[in-house]
């Protein structure tokens, strides 16, 4: 017994050392705003928008987005649907290729998409959610200290595509979808 806790002692300390001899990880929490929502639903005469928090250790960047969209009908309507909307929460995987949270990113995840749009011809709103996968990838650029710009682009897949139909009216979302904005934002190291 005595050699056994003599080894596991011992195992503690080697574990222990090699723990301090690493070097120190970089880790950093942030938040971004997005740019494309506020334009878009401004440009429906309401307000939208995006907003994500991020924790980062080393070269790997997770993030939280929430987001509301309110799409101009020449966006996201039809001959017989307009005003639709979207609720969008997100989770995200990057990796950040720059040494300090900088430099070019690619990243995937899985969103949720709480739609409502409104049929023309009877006033009624229907609404659905979609699973949507998502690949993108962007650019960090620090401006001045820890606040950064960011041009980035996505590609959407929706997973659970489905029509929606009010009488003979019916609207299928494009199943594969795509984007370009500009974030701005700020992080801090820990």
């Amino acid at each position: 017994m005595k050699h056994l806790r003599i080894a596991f002692t011992a195992a503690v300390i080697l574990a222990a050392g090699a723990l301090y001899a690493e070097e120190p990880r970089r880790t950093a929490i942030g938040f971004t705003f997005d740019i494309l929502p506020t334009a878009v639903s401004a440009a429906s005469g309401r307000f939208g928008y995006s907003y994500q928090t991020w924790a980062g250790i080393d070269h790997m960047r997770v993030r939280l987005v929430g987001a509301q969209i309110y799409m101009p009908d020449a966006l996201g309507g039809s001959k017989s649907f307009d005003n639709r909307s979207m609720t969008v929460a997100a989770g995200i995987i990057d990796y950040v290729f720059g040494e300090r949270f900088d430099g070019a990113w690619i990243g995937t995840g899985v969103e949720l998409w709480q739609n409502s749009i409104r049929c023309k011809s009877s006033g009624a709103r229907s609404e659905w959610v979609n699973q949507v996968l998502t690949l993108g990838g962007g650019y960090i650029y620090r401006v001045k200290g820890n606040f950064y710009v960011e041009p980035w682009c996505a590609a959407h897949y929706i997973m659970n595509q489905r029509a929606v139909r009010d009488g003979s009216a019916s609207y299928t979302p494009q199943r594969i979808s795509a984007e370009v904005s500009l974030k701005a934002g700020y992080f801090f190291d820990m």
